[in-house]
């Protein structure tokens, strides 16, 4: 005889049991390495792009005033310089963070994957 408290009690049971969760993928370490290091390449040509960028903007503005742009480049080039000399090293910092824990991620994947599946 199965009480009203059994009846919840096994409800409760399957409710509780896990779905099954489809089997994760393998991650390939060297391509989360490399997924990490092409965003850096990436950023350094967007870096380039951006500087040609403001160079022929300095270029625009300064001739329309009718001064000279190598002149207003020196004055602009040690605050920007500056700057970079500060933000680079945080940036390298944290690019190879990442890739640190790209690689410890799958490497921590494939560990855990039980052989044979």
């Amino acid at each position: 005889m199965t009480t009203k408290f059994d009846c919840c009690l096994a409800e409760l049971c399957k409710v509780a049991e896990p779905a099954a969760q489809p089997p994760e993928k393998k991650k390939n370490r060297h391509i989360e390495a490399i997924k990490v290091i092409g965003s850096g390449v990436a950023g350094l040509g967007a870096g380039q792009l951006a500087g040609y960028g403001a160079g022929k903007l300095l270029e625009r503005v300064t001739g329309k005033k009718g001064g000279d742009a190598a002149n207003m480049a020196r004055k602009i080039a040690p605050i920007v310089g500056g700057a970079a000399g500060i933000i680079y090293p945080i940036w390298q910092g944290q690019q190879q963070k990442a890739v640190r824990d790209a690689v410890e991620s799958a490497d921590n994947q494939s560990d855990r994957r039980v052989p044979g599946q």
